[in-house]
């Protein structure tokens, strides 16, 4: 037992204060850890019949009712945004039919391709300068191919440009503007004849252009050009100089019509009527698009969670069969500690005994504490729960449960997002 037990329960009994307050004083500690032991064990198997799926279970329905609640706040902002702009393209195509109205215009705007048109121009710059460059060159003129090219192509963007630009844009969309007007007011009056006469200045500046063209091409005189009759007399009589006319009026022409359309339509302010209409409607699209793929994104990201809850709950059940095991060892580790406490004792009570008689030289009166009653710490101990298959099958069905709240909630929401949408259409 130790020599500290063996002297203390020697004096005791040398001084008389019998057996059995040596064998409390043995019991008291070793029943006082066997007890705390039993009392963790306990809280141990009380732990594992809560700790490992039940909570699992409770996120995933916690999971689906965030989620569930995200989607259908995505789901009325989507919703009023499409609406909101919906009532915006009711404004713009109220606008648009009122200023088709005003200015009699039945037909549909127009809408061109300027990326398209602009390659159109570029390439009519180019063919015009190329042709240009040609005459100069053989005229023997110019230095060279690369001083012809940067001639040509001198005169022919300013000839393109001055008629697509000032002629057609600006003063050929004007030239008729307000007349047709079911209400014309001196507004429209004014920017009309100011297009017309802006329309003939232009026109006198690309003749001029031309013209010059062609005295250089007849006289070679660039440094003193002079549009005298005898020069431009010159020019009228020499053929590839009539040629550079030709075709730079062919071209200037063209430029000019394609003016008239290249960048927007060809009445003024129908492309910007129609351009608000067009807008709203690309709008419209495009947070309907965002609407749906920001429900589709929360309720993708909440079924990937609640698949990772299920792998959390494998996890959860393969921790529970170990510490199941470990509680079943500790178990039968405190029923063997208990029967051994029981052996100990009686061998303890029974040396007491015997160092008794040979101290007094005789046997003690009576010893009453009894034997250390092995069956009712046994009872005491917790049963461990088996790990029956069922032991967790409320997972998989909380986990569908979830995901088809998640689906319901989903599939509402995108109605509601595609009824608005098509109301906006209307």
């Amino acid at each position: 037992m130790g020599n500290d037990t063996l002297t203390k329960s020697t004096t005791d009994t040398v001084l008389g204060s019998g057996i059995e307050s040596a064998l409390q004083e043995w019991i008291r500690p070793r029943s006082q850890e066997l007890t705390e032991m039993i009392s963790d064990l306990r809280a141990r198997v009380d732990d594992l019949g809560t700790r490992a799926e039940d909570v699992a279970v409770l996120s995933a329905s916690d999971v689906a009712e965030r989620a569930a609640a995200e989607i259908a706040a995505e789901a009325d902002t989507a919703a009023a945004n499409i609406l909101s702009k919906g009532e915006e393209r009711s404004q713009a195509r109220q606008y648009q039919a009122a200023f088709q109205l005003q200015h009699n215009l039945p037909r549909p705007p127009q809408e061109p391709d300027i990326v398209n048109s602009i390659i159109l121009l570029l390439l009519a710059i180019l063919i015009e300068g190329i042709a240009t460059a040609a005459f100069f060159l053989g005229g023997g003129f110019v230095a060279g191919a690369g001083e012809a090219l940067v001639l040509g192509l001198t005169i022919s963007g300013v000839n393109t440009l001055t008629s697509a630009g000032i002629g057609g844009f600006v003063c050929g969309r004007y030239w008729n503007y307000g007349l047709k007007c079911r209400e014309p007011d001196a507004a429209m009056a004014i920017k009309r004849w100011t297009a017309r006469v802006g329309a003939i200045l232009t026109v006198c500046a690309i003749g001029g252009l031309l013209i010059a063209s062609g005295i250089v091409r007849a006289t070679g005189e660039t440094d003193h050009l002079s549009f005298s009759l005898e020069t431009i007399g010159a020019a009228a009589t020499n053929f590839h100089s009539l040629m550079l006319w030709a075709i730079g009026a062919c071209f200037a022409i063209l430029s000019w019509k394609k003016g008239m359309t290249a960048f927007s339509d060809a009445y003024p302010g129908f492309s910007a009527a129609s351009k608000a209409v067009t807008t709203a409607t690309e709008e419209t699209k495009l947070l309907h698009h965002n609407g749906l793929s920001e429900i589709d994104a929360v309720y993708e990201e909440a079924i990937e969670k609640i698949a990772e809850i299920g792998d959390d709950i494998d996890d959860a059940r393969a921790d529970r069969r170990e510490e199941r095991r470990a509680l079943v060892h500790e178990r039968e580790h405190l029923i063997g500690k208990i029967s051994g406490l029981a052996d100990d004792f009686l061998a303890f009570r029974a040396g007491q005994i015997s160092q008794y008689e040979a101290i007094t030289g005789r046997k003690p009166a009576d010893v009453n504490m009894a034997p250390i009653d092995t069956a009712k710490l046994t009872a005491l101990l917790p049963e461990i729960p088996k790990d029956t298959p069922n032991q967790n099958s409320g997972s998989a069905d909380s986990r569908k449960q979830a995901v088809a709240v998640l689906s319901a909630t989903r599939s509402k929401s995108i109605e509601a997002v595609n009824t608005a949408y098509q109301q906006s259409l209307r």
